[in-house]
């Protein structure tokens, strides 16, 4: 008994550190606050008047003072996209409802609205005809939020340590035989909850996803001015970057295989 609760403890204590490391990655945002420069008192109250008079310029503005001087959360990323894609700036919506999307990937509304977006680009998503595990491991992990994830671990872990406890101690054989299948299928939920709660913790903090920025950039063989054009990328589409230990250059990869270098000055990171 005493094993289970040790492992009880060590396993509290990572999810914990899964839960603080990603707390640290993704402050959120405190509704109340505010500060002021000028005549412009920069509240969520003001920004969110601004949008709703269809003041897209100062709601935006507001937006980004509050999430560069204050925190950030899903909302305010939204609301910021949501201002950019009323201003026809595809590439900034989509950059802050994808990375709204990171803090919160089961809010249906902003899933909406990336697909939304993603309809106005130049260049659609193609299907590459199959998935990668690391596709279906973020996918599935994408089914709840950090947090929920980490309740899971726990719920699961301490059904394991009851029916263990229950089997360990109960002279019903017949009840330790039904109790001891159950037990390891707890135990490998808890893992499974556990490395899901990882997953999406990575996700946040190991950040390899971009936005295309510029209105269109020719994706070059080599980190130069002098390779050759291999493909033509719009503003608004989403890559993955692979290599970024240039200065002035990124290796970028699409969902499809295609490949190259581009300018680091030509995307932002999600």
């Amino acid at each position: 008994m005493r094993r289970f609760c040790l492992a009880f403890i060590v396993l509290l204590s990572c999810c914990v550190a899964v839960k603080s490391q990603t707390d640290e990655a993704s402050d959120n945002l405190m509704e109340n606050g505010g500060t002021t420069n000028g005549n412009l008192t920069y509240t969520l109250e003001t920004a969110d008047s601004a949008y709703v008079n269809r003041d897209y310029v100062t709601a935006a503005a507001i937006y980004e003072h509050f999430i560069e001087n204050v925190g950030v959360s899903e909302t305010v990323y939204m609301n910021l996209g949501n201002s950019y894609f009323h201003m026809d700036n595809l590439a900034k919506a989509i950059l802050y409802y994808e990375r709204a999307h990171l803090l919160n990937p089961t809010d249906e509304d902003i899933k909406f609205n990336i697909e939304l977006a993603n309809t106005k680009i130049v260049d659609r998503e193609t299907s590459t005809g199959g998935f990668s595990f690391k596709l279906i491991v973020n996918r599935f992990s994408s089914m709840m939020n950090i947090g929920q994830w980490t309740v899971l671990v726990l719920v699961m872990f301490m059904l394991f340590v009851v029916s263990m406890s229950v089997w360990l101690f109960s002279r019903k054989e017949k009840l330790g035989k039904v109790l001891l299948p159950f037990s390891a299928l707890f135990l490998l939920l808890s893992a499974l909850s556990y490395g899901c709660a990882y997953n999406q913790k990575s996700l946040l903090t190991d950040r390899t996803s971009a936005i295309i920025m510029s209105a269109n950039v020719n994706v070059k063989s080599t980190p130069t001015d002098n390779g050759t054009d291999l493909f033509v990328l719009h503003e608004g589409k989403k890559v993955n970057v692979v290599d970024s230990s240039m200065k002035d250059w990124v290796e970028i990869r699409l969902n499809d295989g295609n490949q190259g270098w581009i300018p680091v000055t030509s995307l932002e990171i999600i």
